[in-house]
């Protein structure tokens, strides 16, 4: 069958294709077909420019009238992907599952005699087996979706999306991330590129755990580290170190050269969040919005905005809105689920954090979230569970052990309550320095002075309390314990100023008010010796102080004002 009168169109339908212009290449493409009587290869850019031009059904019936998609996998693929693209994802499996056994093998098939239009198959076996994680992961089927992008990834190596669908949608853990990591053949096909691929892959895992021991001894090219990547994976692991400020130059220095970078906006919406930036969020979701009113993250950023200036009814109709455009953006549901625990709303707020903590098994944020509403309700049982299995998800964050310190608190149970929170001091130690990581240190540290003071161990508890009011000298709550602790040691003169202190932040402070009335009749009448103040009213360890003043659930961390992208989202 002679095809050398379709030869001068294949030329221009290629040559629309670069150019963009697909109906032209259309057009082409289809009189090329005609003019080799339905040659094999011209079909196959036919249904490629179906494909281009949104007529995802024509280019299914094109292949498939042919039985091309039991010919080559090429023409199979291609079949797969307009069935994803219009989301009809039973058939795309069905189409996978039954016609791929039976494609001929590539190089045997007579009908492609320009092998060089076509990946090469082993290309292909990637490509497909990245298809099926993507179908069973829009199903839901989670573990076969991992087993599918597993095998994607080593068959093909350099196939970074399966890798990035694994890592930036949470479907492992921090262990299995650094498992897969290590078994990635680098060195046997990367060769002399073996450390910057290994550097690149490893910037896009978990942010709050260690850098694999390979990349972490054998730092990057300062060429790659430049690379805008590579500082938004700086920027969110500062972020996750609760270094907000440094965060926000990075993410601010990245969206000055590109203003859409889509993995940096999320961090630089929470960064902004927690720096209280009103202004810049306001204009960055408007322009969002006007430039991509379809992307989950401008919604995302407009429920952040409304967050920020304490419209929570707006707030959760954005988030919703958000979630809507993109059922798996994590940062989302985590942001839903804090505008309904915000006010009190904790079994809607429980159920958004169970839908990101089934969308992404392997954050340990949405099961510390969970956790935290039932700490709210005083159901410690519950919240003490869901803690200890976010700590199995991830054993390096601090504040799951600073939120099991204050369940144990709460419990009665001061011995292990200290344990968890020295622990969790240590990680912030590992994490970075007390004024570079402010909130995080605070947190663990007035929460430690509590501890002490509810066992008797004041002169530790005064330390510690003021080690935190150091870090955050606006804090009515620590000023307060710290009064509390002097009252108790003795020291009248201390108690009345951190009384004052404490009135002075937050006049309706009826502890203080009371205690200081106590301190003043003291000093009025000359006592001597400390008496008793055990009828005075107690202080309690709660969330709203071990994570944010307002009673605010503080996680992704993400989520939080925190997102991630480990996204994240996390209030605090």
């Amino acid at each position: 069958r002679s095809t050398s009168m379709a030869v001068p169109f294949r030329t221009l339908v290629r040559t629309n294709i670069d150019k963009h212009q697909y109906d032209t290449a259309l057009f082409w493409a289809d009189k090329a077909a005609s003019l080799s009587d339905g040659d094999i290869e011209d079909l196959f850019w036919l249904a490629q420019c179906y494909y281009f031009t949104g007529q995802h059904q024509r280019a299914i019936h094109l292949l498939s009238r042919h039985n091309f998609v039991r010919q080559n996998k090429s023409c199979l693929y291609l079949a797969v992907q307009c069935h994803i693209a219009i989301k009809e994802w039973e058939d795309a499996l069905a189409m996978l599952d039954k016609n791929l056994p039976l494609i001929t093998d590539y190089a045997q098939s007579s009908q492609f005699a320009r092998e060089s239009s076509f990946a090469p198959l082993s290309d292909m076996d990637s490509c497909l087996e990245l298809q099926r994680g993507i179908i069973f992961e829009a199903l839901e089927v989670r573990q076969q979706a991992i087993t599918s992008y597993t095998r994607a990834l080593h068959l093909n190596i350099y196939c970074v999306e399966a890798f990035d669908r694994l890592v930036a949608h949470h479907m492992l853990t921090g262990a299995q991330e650094r498992e897969l990591f290590e078994g990635l053949p680098f060195d046997q096909v990367c060769g002399a590129d073996a450390g910057t691929v290994r550097s690149l892959y490893a910037s896009k895992m978990k942010k709050y755990e260690p850098l694999p021991p390979s990349v972490r001894d054998v730092p990057p090219s300062l060429l790659i580290q430049s690379n805008l990547d590579m500082v938004v994976s700086n920027a969110e692991r500062l972020y996750y170190a609760c270094n907000f400020r440094k965060s926000h130059e990075l993410t601010a220095r990245v969206l000055d050269e590109d203003p859409f970078h889509h993995d940096c906006l999320p961090i630089h919406v929470a960064c902004q969040v927690e720096l209280q930036d009103t202004n810049g969020l306001f204009y960055l979701a408007h322009k969002l919005v006007d430039s991509y009113p379809e992307k989950a993250v401008s919604w995302f950023a407009t429920a952040c905005y409304y967050m920020l200036t304490k419209n929570y009814p707006q707030a959760r109709r954005y988030f919703g809105k958000a979630t809507h455009l993109d059922a798996g953006f994590g940062p989302a549901w985590l942001g839903f689920g804090h505008a309904f625990a915000i006010e009190g709303e904790h079994d809607q707020a429980m159920a958004a954090y169970c839908s990101a903590s089934r969308l992404m098994p392997g954050c340990h944020l949405p099961l510390l979230c969970v956790g935290i509403e039932h700490l709210q309700t005083n159901n410690l049982r519950l919240a003490f569970q869901y803690m200890e299995s976010a700590r199995t998800v991830c054993n390096f964050d601090p504040l799951v052990l600073n939120e099991l310190g204050v369940v144990r608190f709460r419990e009665g149970n001061h011995d292990e309550a200290i344990a968890l929170l020295l622990q969790a001091k240590d990680r912030c130690q590992e994490i970075g320095e007390p004024l570079v990581c402010a909130k995080m240190w605070e947190a663990v540290l007035f929460n430690l002075g509590r501890v002490f003071q509810k066992i008797g161990d004041h002169q530790s508890a005064i330390v510690h309390l003021q080690q935190a009011l150091v870090l955050a000298p606006h804090t009515a709550s620590a000023h307060a314990a710290l009064a509390f602790s002097n009252h108790c040691l003795g020291d009248l003169d201390g108690a009345v100023l951190g009384y004052h202190n404490a009135l002075a932040l937050d006049a309706d402070d009826v502890f203080s008010s009371s205690m200081l009335k106590h301190a003043m009749t003291e000093l009025v009448a000359d006592v001597d010796d400390t008496p008793a103040v055990s009828g005075a009213p107690s202080f309690s360890l709660s969330m709203s102080q071990s994570f944010t003043r307002e009673g605010e659930p503080m996680a992704v961390g993400e989520g939080q004002m925190s997102f991630h992208s480990d996204i994240s989202f996390e209030m605090g």
